[in-house]
């Protein structure tokens, strides 16, 4: 037997780099952006830039748009407040 089978969860305004290996039973949080290549399991916290194998947080994405856009990176994380 395959053991079971678990389901894995998104959040909303989330990105997953091409190569991404999402485990069984992985939840990642809202606004997250995770690296091409990276390992998923566990529980990645909302608005985290993630990467690696096994994957760690290595920033915050809200930092990342704002420091690429300035004032206008409000306007895209309106709707994730």
């Amino acid at each position: 037997p395959l053991g079971r089978i678990r389901s894995v969860k998104i959040g909303d305004y989330s990105f997953i780099g091409s190569g991404t290996i999402l485990m069984p039973g992985c939840e990642i949080g809202k606004g997250c952006i995770i690296a091409a290549g990276t390992v998923v399991r566990g529980r990645v916290p909302d608005f985290s830039i993630y990467a690696g194998s096994p994957g760690t947080v290595i920033g915050d994405s809200r930092e990342y748009l704002r420091k690429q856009l300035g004032e206008e990176a409000e306007r895209f994380l309106a709707p994730l407040k």
